[in-house]
């Protein structure tokens, strides 16, 4: 399907500056069925999950999308937690669903698809574009369910009215947008139109240049007169029905932890473009600021689909919100702690040989005092409640032992601590801030380790 999100994209006038690569056959996986999973009233939805871990991510595109909008992000996101595509009604392999086609609706298909699909929660949600006001309206709805939540150049509540409002020059391209849908849905019923008609580039469209041929033509063959029925209507609601679920839903999230990610694309100079663009980064404060842990960040040099323009911004951000998820999360032993390191490190058990600590540099440090916590309470090897192991992590090791972090390919800087310690002295180094000579461990009476050191490739210390 031709991208029909078109219209936001115009409306802010951005330009991405990076270039797709040439097909890569790595994506043929998008290009069928995955597993197809029945929600109820004989209704299937296409879903693709990848990984082991928890929280579970799920990644939900924007206005006609299918899964393969994530491909750049999918698989490198499930080396540290399971992460679930999938297609929505209409979109990719999934069955078309019953209009209208609200935020209340798609956000109950999306509940049917995870307990259908078995997918317990927590959930860490990702949306996209329009599928950004479902995801809120979800995680409104569901608040002991969603744990945290990236959205990534989200669409907002009464949009079309409020760029209308601000430039009335904003009316012609919606109109333009909606009569464009609605001759596909006529095109449509006729049959597929011949490559390289009017119908086919405005309905269909140019293959991506980083997709292999047979997943453009899979994909093409799976849109059909329903499929833009979906699309029209979840347009069509988005500033009315939509809207109004979400003013009658919104709520405090807290200090759950939310990213909304905005394209800073190459602005056009247009007077009417930048007044929108004012519009949208304030919208999207206003959406971060739904959680006192919430933040907007602009991401330089994006598209609309940061995901596929700036892969790695969307990476970082689920990864941080995914780390700052299981810091949260009650552990077995009690609530969610916010001790200080140091003190963290005096609970550990006597005897310990050391540590290493090993971290990816595009994780963060929100997840250090739940691995250490959990080694101080007798976990070992240190690992996550449900088995899995991600590119945070302590091991028990001899002395000045070393390791790496092969889970992760983004393995760029590493920071390794080798202390030793005995049964008089629980360990107590600090990480969190602070250098290893101010909280040096070591056997008593004895001189610091020469070999344990605090810090990253650079020198910096975290």
């Amino acid at each position: 399907m031709r991208d029909p999100t078109f219209v936001f994209v115009l409306s802010l006038a951005l330009a991405t500056t990076a270039t797709l690569a040439s097909p890569d056959p790595v994506w043929s996986v998008y290009g069928r069925p995955h597993r197809i999973v029945e929600i109820g009233n004989g209704r299937h939805l296409n879903l693709f999950c990848l990984g082991t871990g928890s929280p579970t991510v799920i990644l939900d595109g924007g206005l006609g999308a299918d899964m393969s909008q994530w491909r750049q992000v999918h698989a490198d996101l499930a080396r540290t937690t399971r992460v679930c595509a999938y297609d929505r009604a209409g979109n990719g392999f999934s069955d078309p669903g019953p209009l209208p086609r609200t935020a209340a609706v798609l956000a109950a298909d999306l509940d049917s698809l995870l307990h259908a699909a078995h997918l317990a929660p927590p959930y860490v949600l990702v949306g996209s574009s329009l599928a950004g006001l479902h995801t809120r309206l979800f995680a409104d709805t569901h608040p002991k369910q969603v744990v945290g939540m990236v959205l990534v150049d989200p669409s907002f509540e009464h949009q079309t009215a409020r760029y209308e409002a601000a430039t009335p020059s904003f009316k012609l391209l919606a109109e333009q947008q909606v009569a464009t849908l609605s001759s596909c849905i006529e095109a449509l019923r006729a049959g597929m139109p011949a490559p390289g008609s009017k119908a086919y580039k405005e309905c269909i469209g140019e293959s991506e240049p980083d997709l292999p041929p047979e997943v453009t033509s899979a994909l093409a063959a799976q849109t059909t007169s329903d499929s833009y029925r979906m699309v029209l209507s979840e347009l069509h609601e988005f500033d009315g029905a939509s809207s109004d679920q979400i003013d009658a839903s919104r709520r405090s999230y807290g200090d759950m932890p939310l990213i909304v990610l905005t394209a800073g694309g190459v602005a056009t100079p247009d007077a009417d473009a930048v007044t929108r663009m004012k519009i949208w980064i304030g919208m999207h404060d206003q959406m971060a600021a739904l959680s006192s842990r919430g933040i907007n960040r602009i991401v330089p040099n994006a598209s609309h689909h940061i995901m596929l323009s700036r892969p790695e911004a969307v990476i970082a951000a689920v990864d941080e919100v995914v780390a700052a998820a299981r810091e949260s999360a009650p552990r077995p032993n009690g609530p969610s702690t916010a001790a200080p390191i140091p003190q963290l490190l005096e609970k550990s058990r006597k005897g310990a040989e050391g540590f290493v600590l090993i971290r990816d540099s595009h994780s963060v440090n929100l997840s250090m005092r739940h691995k250490i916590d959990r080694y101080a309470a007798g976990a070992d090897p240190l690992t996550d409640p449900d088995g899995s192991t991600d590119c945070i992590f302590l091991r028990r090791c001899g002395t000045h032992a070393h390791s790496s972090c092969p889970m992760c390919p983004r393995t760029v800087k590493i920071l390794q601590v080798s202390v030793l310690t005995n049964e008089s002295d629980p360990l107590q180094t600090a990480m969190h801030g602070t250098n290893l000579a101010r909280y040096g461990s070591r056997p008593a009476n004895s001189p610091p380790d020469k070999n344990a050191t605090i810090g990253n490739s650079d020198g910096d210390f975290v």
